[in-house]
């Protein structure tokens, strides 16, 4: 099992994860550019009806602002692959959305350049203007691919009260702390929300299983630490409703002692859990 992962604000992070079972993860949200190199077995993602998956030897590509199914596959009993989300200072807003979901082979080139970001973000002697070099080496690759990651230049409000819920998963987030943050009113929160389809109380919710799913895949923590860090007292309560959003118990995606190969990145993100190092941020993508 290796080592938990790095996040350096402004440059990216890395993660491998590792399953021996299949798992299938429904409409996990991607807040920012995410890379995914299989190793082994099959990643298929899905939006929206359109479908790209691969095997070893492939790059996908997811980008932000989605609602994305993830399906890993064993093979032979493992899947293995490596998650590089992109910090959004890396990449230039944009009006004109790119496809969400994208592909390419991993050639030499591009699997070195992964290399290199890989080692550069696990250097904390190497300076941050380095490391970006490192990782936008990736970002040229997939340029000469016709892949651009980018981020939208406008965000729906229920982007804005994930994006802030996610700053701290295990806070309480009444409506009226919320309405404060984004200098709004209770009566407009909920009515912008329910435009695009939620409310407040199913975010929080979201946000929450989503960032404990993260810390199952890219942290050694135990469960029931990473049941507080997310907002729940109760470990059994927790374990209902992860089970219930995801299918499967805390315990059997981790399935310890091999279970996720643990690096990584940020997504995400809270209370008992250690504070990240300077320069990390607390967010991490599920893959």
């Amino acid at each position: 099992m290796s080592d938990d992962g790095v996040y350096r604000n402004g440059v990216g992070g890395h993660a491998v994860i590792e399953q021996r079972r299949t798992g299938v993860f429904r409409r996990l949200f991607f807040d920012r550019p995410v890379l995914l190199v299989v190793r082994r077995g099959v990643k298929r993602l899905e939006h929206d009806g359109v479908v790209v998956e691969g095997g070893p030897g492939t790059l996908l590509v997811v980008q932000p602002g989605a609602f994305v199914t993830v399906t890993n596959t064993v093979e032979d009993g493992l899947y293995r692959a490596e998650a590089l989300p992109v910090d959004p200072a890396l990449v230039e807003p944009s009006a004109l959305r790119s496809p969400v979901l994208a592909q390419m082979p991993l050639s030499e080139g591009l699997d070195a350049a992964v290399a290199a970001a890989r080692a550069a973000l696990a250097d904390p002697a190497l300076p941050d203007a380095v490391a970006a070099h490192r990782f936008r080496e990736i970002l040229v690759w997939l340029a000469e691919a016709g892949i651009v990651p980018t981020m939208p230049v406008a965000e729906t409000f229920a982007v804005r009260v994930r994006r802030l819920v996610s700053t701290d998963p295990a806070a309480p987030w009444p409506a009226a702390a919320v309405a404060g943050r984004l200098a709004t009113s209770e009566p407009t929160l909920r009515r912008h929300l329910a435009a695009d389809g939620t409310t407040l109380t199913d975010i929080v919710a979201d946000v929450r299983l989503s960032a404990a799913l993260n810390l199952l895949q890219t942290t050694r923590r135990p469960v029931t630490a990473i049941a507080l860090d997310c907002g729940y007292a109760s470990p059994s309560r927790f374990a209902m409703r992860f089970r219930a959003r995801f299918g499967l118990s805390p315990s059997e995606v981790r399935i310890e002692p091999v279970g996720f190969d643990r690096i990584g990145a940020t997504i995400d993100r809270s209370g008992a859990a250690a504070a990240p190092a300077a320069g990390q941020d607390r967010r991490r993508h599920p893959t």
